[in-house]
This record gives structure tokens, C-alpha cells and sequence, in this order.
């Protein structure tokens, strides 16, 4: 069991819907590829956010969500 609150706080924010990552989480969002490239950058301001990604090639993606000191990042899979 994960007793760090923050850690435990970076568990599971992304999710796919259809063509759509919903990204949990308020702060900058940004899509990194396995290459290392950013790939989406932009502020969110609230939770629940859909992002479409229909024109993304298939794989891993990184997910980072940076607002103040707090990153989240987690590993997704775009079909």
C-alpha cells in the first residue's frame, strides 16, 4: 500500500474514451511521445478534461500535469 499522499495522488488520472484522453487534473498538460517530443502543451483549469487525440499515431505516451509543485505523470496507451 502507497502511504505518500502524493504519490497516491498521480494513480490513474488519464483515461481513453473513444478518440478522447480525459485528463483528471488541473494545471499544464503536456503529451509527451516516446521520443521524448512534447506533443500537446496546454493550461487546464479544471478536471475532467477531454483532449482529442484521433490525430496521434498509435502507442505510449507520457502524460505530465505540472501546477505549481505538484507533477503528476502517468503512462497511457493510445490505440
Amino acid at each position: 500500500a502507497v502511504s505518500d499522499q502524493q504519490s497516491a495522488v498521480s494513480d490513474n488520472f488519464v483515461y481513453q474514451s473513444g478518440e478522447d484522453l480525459i485528463i483528471d487534473a488541473e494545471g499544464t498538460v503536456q503529451i509527451i511521445d516516446m521520443m521524448g517530443r512534447v506533443v500537446y502543451n496546454n493550461d487546464v483549469t479544471s478536471d475532467n478534461n477531454r483532449i482529442n487525440v484521433s490525430s496521434f499515431n498509435s502507442g505510449a505516451y507520457m502524460v505530465r500535469v505540472m501546477n505549481g509543485n505538484e507533477v503528476k505523470v502517468e503512462k497511457v496507451v493510445i490505440y
